[in-house]
């Protein structure tokens, strides 16, 4: 697993201020990176009423923020959907993020896509994985 410096730099492709979409013409030159993320520049966002969707905000080492982008690691949604009180769990991980000195974030970018909502096309950011050290996640 190799290391990006930025966002940016690690997906080869311009990446602005709460913009987790990279537009279609903007065409990356890879789908998954790794990148430190200071765990102080991380958060996750409790699910709201829907339970389905984790969220989480962060700002890489050259303060490029993003905030909403989805978290779709597998055995973070399964560690949050099975507690009785998800919002709990999430705040749980959160924490337990916060109290670790290094973060690494697997993020990854979907298939192209349009939002129904504002029209928008192109590659969508998404926390594919998330890695503590020195203690590993709850649910590893």
């Amino acid at each position: 697993m190799t290391e990006s410096q930025g966002i940016c730099s690690g997906f080869g492709a311009t990446v602005n201020d709460d913009e987790k979409c990279i537009p279609v013409e903007n065409k990356p030159a890879r789908s998954l990176i790794t990148v430190k993320i200071s765990p102080a520049h991380f958060s996750l966002l409790e699910p709201g009423f829907d339970r389905k969707t984790t969220k989480a905000k962060l700002t890489d080492r050259y303060g490029l923020h993003l905030s909403f982008v989805s978290v779709t690691d597998l055995l973070c949604f399964r560690y949050c959907d099975a507690a009785a009180d998800c919002n709990a769990a999430v705040r749980e991980l959160h924490q337990h993020i916060r109290s670790q000195s290094e973060l690494f974030l697997r993020l990854g970018l979907s298939r192209k896509w349009k939002s129904p909502d504002d029209g928008r096309e192109g590659y969508w950011i998404q926390i594919n994985g998330i890695y503590t050290f020195p203690h590993p996640m709850p649910y590893c």
